[in-house]
């Protein structure tokens, strides 16, 4: 029955199993206490029952329940008794009805059998540490009675428990959804990209570092440190997901990286002591260049990728002008995606030109490179103004429509007919309000206005926008 309530339950909230064993359990120790206060001792004269010396087995039955019966003649106290053990039996077997769905709910499937043999062992110890609590409760308390009315007040922090849980399943069932989520092949290529770019980040750390090695001991080594942490945490991401390569990769960057960092401590730790003769120092020095020539060496965050997401980030764009005629709440979602790569990688090269500026002295080719950055981060930041200005111009025309009574749910709803069956929002909306002249009047000037607004992105993108 409390499975079954349980199931009901979940589909109004995902919290309420968890809400309906707390309740269970609370309401199950009132009932508990009455039924032991209405235990009494029963006198076998009280029942005015014979019984022969051997009952014979055909007869069994019938003695139990005239036994049962006088009971209750005798000693009604047995009725409230009887009442209230089945109520705290129902209430207590609540929680138990809904634990194994909410096991499966918040686990993993890699989990669920771990958990579910976890659960197992600790029920079978909790088993042994019960008969053994309830000796020494008898032997403090000296009856079994009083043992048993103890120790219904335990059910109190089983109640605390399943209310902590209640406040964290749907934090932990939404996580579960989302990791199942990002296992499917398309959020799982995004979640790939955005390591990729976190591993980009620590390998633009590592060679950055080698600018350091001579001049800022101090910054050498937190560039590294930073390095090692994003390493580290792609490497739990790929091994938790099973990305092996992003897994392999990080791997092996960390441990390049963290023999690097070992290595240098030590020359450092040599060159700060003091009394060096010249001689030592300049040999010291030269390991330090050995190992900057070492790091060059290595894989190089390339310019090539973050020119990649750049063109990725406008074909968002494309995408969205693309469909604004089929669906124009995807459209806004197109768009926030494109911020989010021009975002990315104004970070990625803010970083790197902040890197080149501190060192002043440039070969040729570090400046020809750091002035492509310069320009790319030039036009990523324009680009990253125009699509806010974008994104906020087409939400102002969709709540002006909200203003003339049209719901956002509406148009999601006609948007969903155009591209379910691949027609122009403009003939749905003709179609749909051929009596409705002030609603279509309104939706026709928000299209319009939309095209009108796209129509100006390229020419936000040539001129500095200052974005608050």
């Amino acid at each position: 029955m409390f499975a079954r309530l349980g199931d009901i339950l979940f589909r109004k909230n995902k919290k309420n199993r968890a809400r309906l064993a707390t309740l269970c359990l609370i309401l199950s120790i009132p009932f508990a206490i009455i039924l032991l206060l209405s235990l009494q001792p029963i006198s076998r004269g009280e029942l005015n029952i014979a019984y022969p010396a051997t009952i014979p087995t055909d007869q069994l039955w019938t003695y139990i329940f005239r036994t049962i019966g006088a009971i209750f003649v005798a000693y009604p106290t047995y009725i409230i008794f009887f009442i209230f053990a089945l109520m705290a039996s129902m209430l207590g077997a609540g929680p138990v009805a809904n634990r194994n769905a909410v096991m499966i709910d918040v686990n993993m499937p890699e989990h669920k059998g771990t958990s579910a043999s976890f659960y197992k062992l600790s029920e079978q110890m909790s088993k042994g540490i019960t008969l053994l609590l309830s000796y020494t409760l008898i032997s403090i308390l000296g009856s079994v009675f009083n043992m048993l009315f103890v120790t219904v007040f335990f059910w109190l922090p089983a109640a605390v428990l399943w209310f902590l849980a209640s406040k964290n399943v749907e934090k932990d069932m939404t996580y579960k959804s989302r990791i199942l989520s990002e296992r499917k092949q398309v959020s799982l290529i995004d979640y790939i990209f955005e390591l990729e770019i976190q591993m980009d980040r620590a390998i633009q750390k590592v060679q950055d570092s080698r600018y350091y090695i001579h001049t800022n001991q101090a910054k050498f080594k937190e560039l590294l440190e930073d390095a090692l942490k994003i390493f580290k945490f792609c490497e739990h991401e790929g091994e938790s997901r099973s990305i092996t390569n992003i897994e392999k990769k990080a791997h092996i960057m960390y441990l390049r990286v963290l023999l690097l960092k070992h290595e240098t401590d030590n020359i450092f730790k040599k060159l700060n002591q003091p009394n060096l003769t010249v001689d030592e120092i300049n040999l010291l020095k030269r390991e330090l260049s050995k190992k900057s020539i070492r790091i060059s060496e290595w894989e190089k965050s390339t310019f090539g990728e973050i020119q990649t997401y750049y063109e990725d980030a406008s074909l968002k764009i494309i995408e969205a002008r693309l469909n604004r005629k089929k669906h124009l709440i995807k459209v806004l979602g197109k768009i926030s995606e494109a911020i989010q790569i021009y975002e990315r990688i104004k970070y990625l090269l803010n970083e790197r030109l902040e890197i080149v500026e501190e060192n002043q002295e440039l070969s040729e080719d570090e400046t020809i490179i750091r002035d492509k950055e310069q320009e790319l981060y030039d036009k990523c930041i324009k680009s990253l103004n125009a699509t806010i200005k974008l994104k906020e111009e087409i939400e102002y025309a969709l709540n002006q429509l909200k203003e003339k009574g049209i719901q956002q749910e509406d148009l999601r709803k006609i948007s969903d007919l155009t591209q379910e069956y691949d027609v122009d929002l403009y003939d749905v909306i003709v179609d749909t309000f051929k009596q409705d002249h002030q609603t279509k009047k309104a939706l026709i000037d928000t299209l319009e206005k939309i095209d009108d607004i796209f129509n100006q992105y390229d020419n936000w993108k040539e001129v500095d926008l200052t974005v608050f």
